[in-house]
């Protein structure tokens, strides 16, 4: 496995369970659930965020001292 497919993957795996979170948190209303509910923009905007990184870096593929 390369490291670029593991990048692809978990990028779009992080970007959509992020987009998940941002969209649907009534998801979310478990009592299981209650201590990540103030933070639950916070968590969905990071991974989007980190999902978007990691499939730039994929795309783009940087020089290794980037990396």
């Amino acid at each position: 496995m390369k490291i670029s497919t593991l990048q692809w993957a978990s990028g779009i795996f992080c970007a959509l369970l992020g987009a998940f979170v941002l969209v649907t948190p009534h998801q979310f209303l478990l009592p299981l659930y209650a201590a990540l509910q103030p933070y639950l923009s916070l968590w969905g905007g990071m991974l989007v965020i980190g999902g978007a990184a990691l499939i730039a870096a994929a795309a783009l593929r940087p020089a290794p001292p980037l990396l």
